[in-house]
C-alpha cells in the first residue's frame, strides 16, 4: 500500500471505500466490513495492535490518555476511536 495513491485490495467480498481527511484520492478495502481495526490502524498509521490496545481499554475503562507535542494526531486518533466505538 502507498499513502496517498489509490489502493485496491483484490479479495473477494465486500468491498468498503474510505476517503482520508487531507487527501481526495479513496482507498477501496476489500473483505473489510464497515468499522474494522484494520482499516482504523491505515487510517491512522498506528500499528493494529497499538489500536486494539487502545480499543479495549477504552471498553474496559471508558478512557484513555494521549499526550505529546501539538500536531501529533492525538484529536484525529480520539475522533476516529470515537467512531470505532459508537459504530460496534
Amino acid at each position: 500500500m502507498h499513502i496517498g495513491m489509490m489502493c485496491i485490495l483484490q479479495q473477494p467480498g465486500h468491498v468498503m471505500e474510505s476517503t482520508r481527511m487531507y487527501c481526495n484520492k479513496k482507498y477501496l478495502f476489500a473483505g473489510c466490513s464497515e468499522k474494522c481495526v484494520d482499516l482504523l490502524a491505515f487510517e491512522t498509521l498506528i500499528p493494529k495492535s497499538i489500536i486494539q490496545r487502545y480499543i479495549s481499554l477504552l471498553l474496559e475503562h471508558r478512557r484513555i490518555i494521549l499526550s505529546g507535542p501539538s500536531g501529533t494526531g492525538k484529536t484525529y486518533l480520539t475522533q476516529k476511536l470515537a467512531d470505532y466505538i459508537v459504530s460496534l
